[in-house]
């Protein structure tokens, strides 16, 4: 009997990406593994972009299928990769950026990845770009069962591009992109990383990383401060309406998020903002003492809580001088 192949569905939604977009989809109908539909989300830009992959699947003629979407008006990117995964009838679901694009082997190595055990939910692999050589994981190739504690730890990429997904998966624990938030990539990792996937990590790069003028990465630190507020938000309201305050790498990935965001504040020196982002933290569910204590037999995690039972802007003086004094540099 020959070997079974399961399809992929490929996600790449579309917003004015003219000078981009038909490399992107070249990547794709370059692929050694075929088994795979590509699912373009048009999501209303201003520019050619959709007469452009229109033209590219015209003029395609090979064995994947390119199948187009198109929203009614522009909602972003979240909503436009929710769409494509309400489509999707792949055994396996990938995002593409569509200023990015991937290399000819890189479906067929993820696929044979995820395929070592009949278990495993995600494949992971690296990256690079043009200012980026190679981004390396902080963990040995190899299968895992705790892919939170690794999040927690910075170890793994928070993308959700360049992972193959197990679409039941995704499913079965309805995992979608909060719509109208940018750095969404952020919550819906932390989510499924929540849900315990048994994950396989792949050192070979398989993905191109495109930063180009007015993506969202390089947007002015004012215009995203507001979307870190909502992201931390977020993922602490996730925690204690799923029941996860008893988990110990949750704790710890909250934190970890928590001096990563409020570094940016600092690092921005505007106080409006910084008090902005701290009312967020001290009006989010948090653990407490005794919680704290049973996860870290620390007293800086207990002293960093404290602001939360003073006058608001006496904690926001003692929350400023604890967590220079005492959380992790």
């Amino acid at each position: 009997m020959g070997k079974i192949f399961h399809m992929v569905s490929i996600i790449i939604p579309v917003y004015n990406v003219s000078d981009y977009v038909e490399e992107c989809l070249q990547s794709v109908a370059a692929q050694t593994y075929t088994d795979i539909e590509c699912i373009i989300v048009d999501d209303c830009g201003t520019d050619d972009s959709m007469q452009k992959v229109e033209r590219f699947i015209t003029n395609y003629h090979g064995p994947i299928a390119f199948k187009i979407l198109h929203h009614e008006h522009n909602r972003g990117l979240s909503a436009a990769r929710n769409t494509g995964m309400d489509a999707a009838t792949g055994e396996y679901i990938y995002f593409i950026d569509s200023d990015d694009y991937i290399y000819p082997y890189s479906i067929d190595v993820l696929v044979k990845a995820i395929e070592q055990q009949p278990d495993i939910d995600i494949a992971y692999a690296n990256y690079n770009g043009k200012k980026i050589m190679s981004s390396q994981f902080g963990v040995e190739e190899g299968i895992y069962d705790n892919s939170l504690l690794f999040r927690s730890q910075g170890k793994l990429l928070i993308m959700a591009w360049n992972q193959l997904y197990k679409r039941a998966f995704l499913s079965n624990h309805s995992l979608y992109f909060a719509e109208g938030l940018i750095h969404e990539d952020d919550v819906w990792s932390f989510q499924v990383a929540c849900h315990m996937p048994k994950i396989v990590i792949l050192n070979k790069i398989t993905y191109y990383f495109r930063e180009r003028k007015g993506s969202i990465s390089t947007l002015s630190f004012t215009s995203r401060a507001p979307n870190y507020c909502k992201v931390y938000e977020a993922m602490t309201n996730f925690v204690f309406s799923h029941h996860l305050k008893h988990n110990i790498d949750a704790f710890h990935c909250i934190n970890a998020d928590l001096k990563r965001y409020y570094m940016f504040f600092l690092w921005n020196g505007n106080r409006n903002l910084t008090n902005t982002f701290y009312l967020t933290i001290r009006e989010s569910p948090y653990w407490n003492f005794f919680q704290i204590w049973s996860f870290t037999h620390s007293w800086k995690y207990i002293l960093m809580h404290l602001h939360r039972y003073m006058p608001k802007r006496t904690g926001f003086k003692y929350f400023q001088y604890i967590y220079a004094k005492c959380f992790d540099k």
